[in-house]
């Protein structure tokens, strides 16, 4: 905002926009003050204003991230997730580092040390959040970061794959504990993933409204990416589906705690350590491809956009590959 005073027979220009110094300039005449305003003002609408770093120097990461995170985060559909993870990384010291002063080589200390009590995995998904954090600030806060810090900063190591896969025996076995738990959902639902290869999330989100018994197709509305997707039942997927009690239009009304509860329970029983419920999804997308699915096929079903990404989930049996010479 532009304004003009006369002091001492002259005339005194000012322009100020938030995040910068103001800058003044004083004119004899009143048409020259006012000429050299709309120019300034207008150099300023094109970013050609000098950066005004001393509001960086009184705002701090943390200060940043507790903005990013009650008004942009909140608005996620993982905002419970990342929420958390932010209110984790308040409670490091780097946090209290003005934004004026934190560098890469801040976050790659952070990193190092970091690695010593967590998994690579860990620190990947704080600094995934921070980096767009940072874009947030520069390119829709506006704030006078020169630079996102983190664009230099190298991922931090993670474990190889999973490459977990679930017997014929062991699958059955594990249904036949679950049938013997007095909530009938357990055993539907791991059937159920081993038929779909859903998420567990996902499986537990399954209404009535969105199975078409008559297509043998189901909708997935909301889903890890984001994009729906719909896709095909097999018979005993099914099956499930009818013989399940649903309430509330859950077809399977299970609270995520609970299955958690009683699939450690199972695993402890059968002595299958090691075991993830997300294994379940790597068997049937591999089981898929040793049906004789192709890649989109498997993709439509699975809902990976990244072929790529759909590999890391696939572990063939190699005798299973053997027979199709014979």
């Amino acid at each position: 905002m532009a304004s003009i005073r006369k002091r001492n027979g002259k005339y005194q220009a000012q322009v100020r926009r938030t995040g910068y110094k103001t800058l003044s300039r004083t004119f004899t005449h009143r048409k020259d003050a006012q000429e050299w305003a709309n120019e300034t003002e207008l150099r300023a609408d094109r970013r050609g204003m000098p950066e005004n770093l001393k509001v960086l120097e009184h705002m701090t990461l943390s200060d940043m991230l507790i903005k990013y995170r009650d008004t942009v985060i909140v608005h996620k559909r993982g905002h419970k997730n990342e929420t958390i993870i932010v209110n984790a990384f308040l409670r490091q010291p780097l946090s209290n580092k003005p934004l004026s002063d934190i560098t890469s080589e801040d976050f790659e200390r952070y990193k190092i040390k970091r690695l010593k009590s967590v998994l690579g995995s860990t620190i990947n998904r704080e600094f995934n959040i921070i980096k767009h954090a940072y874009n947030t600030a520069i390119n829709v806060w506006e704030l006078p970061i020169n630079k996102n810090p983190l664009l230099c900063v190298t991922k931090a190591p993670t474990p190889r794959s999973r490459a977990k896969r679930v017997s014929l025996e062991e699958s059955q076995d594990i249904i036949s504990y679950a049938y013997k738990i007095q909530n009938p959902n357990i055993s539907l639902v791991i059937q159920f993933a081993l038929e779909t290869g859903m998420r567990r999330g996902e499986i537990l989100d399954v209404r009535m409204e969105h199975v078409n018994i008559k297509n043998s197709t189901l909708l997935i509305p909301n889903t890890k990416n984001g994009h729906e997707r719909v896709i095909p039942l097999t018979p005993k997927a099914l099956k499930v589906i009818k013989s399940s009690k649903v309430r509330n239009g859950l077809v399977f009304p299970i609270h995520k705690k609970a299955l958690g509860y009683h699939w450690e329970r199972i695993c402890n029983a059968l002595s299958l350590n090691d075991l993830h419920f997300h294994d379940l999804r790597h068997e049937a997308i591999s089981r898929f491809f040793e049906m004789g699915l192709n890649v989109p096929e498997v993709a439509l079903i699975s809902g990976h956009r990244d072929f790529r990404m759909l590999f890391r989930y696939t572990h063939m049996k190699p005798e299973n590959i053997l027979s199709k010479f014979i």
